[in-house]
């Protein structure tokens, strides 16, 4: 008898987890806790259940992730008891490795490292910058539950014009392309990616650049 397919998400950190999620539940799919590493004993337990043959995870533009990760850390005021780096540049220099906040460690990592072993079992990579259609695509192969666009779409493709500002700087580029190199490789980004805007957003560029009156 043919197995019958059974999804885990295998959450990884500050690549639109939390909105996938939201779509997992309404197909009743189980995911993984991106707050701790892969190798926690409840995480093993999903993705050592021979059930679980279909995994498939999220990926993110490493440029846009890692200026996620960074707001994401000055607005914490628990993380920042932690690490409170005062710049983009600080951020992009600090080393995670030395604290033992596993959840620090596991937002602030690349999505390679932090699969490790697992990246080889994924079979589906959802990148951000495509969601909609990617998740639309894991619908159609396993007859599941659609995602509503708008929610995904404009819940999740935001744009800082402060981004475009911190990336125009070489030497920030460089930073962020040494700390995440793995990602940029792994999932096929390039150096000069961080130019890309989604197409919803290709108006809040147009309108950024224009001249003042």
């Amino acid at each position: 008898m043919k197995q019958k397919n059974k999804l885990l998400h295998v959450r990884t950190a500050k690549t639109a987890s939390s909105n996938i999620q939201n779509w997992c539940n309404l197909n009743k799919i189980l995911s993984t806790d991106n707050m701790t590493w892969l190798s926690n004993y409840k995480n093993q337990l999903k993705l050592n259940n021979p059930e679980f043959n279909i995994l498939f995870t999220s990926v993110r533009n490493p440029y846009r992730r890692a200026y996620s990760q960074y707001r994401y850390l000055k607005n914490d005021a628990n993380w920042r008891k932690r690490c409170d780096p005062k710049s983009f540049k600080d951020f992009l220099e600090f080393d995670f490795t030395k604290l033992s906040h596993q959840h620090l460690q596991t937002h602030n990592t690349s999505v390679t490292y932090y699969l490790d072993k697992y990246l080889n079992r994924i079979t589906h990579f959802i990148k951000v910058e495509k969601l909609y259609e990617d998740l639309q695509i894991i619908c159609d192969l396993y007859d599941l539950i659609p995602p509503q666009k708008k929610a995904i779409v404009y819940e999740t493709h935001y744009y800082k014009p402060e981004m475009d500002e911190e990336f125009e700087n070489k030497e920030i580029r460089d930073l962020c392309y040494e700390k995440y190199k793995d990602d940029f490789l792994t999932f096929n980004y390039s150096y000069d990616d961080w130019t890309d805007l989604y197409p919803e957003q290709s108006f809040l560029r147009k309108k950024k650049d224009e001249p003042k009156i």
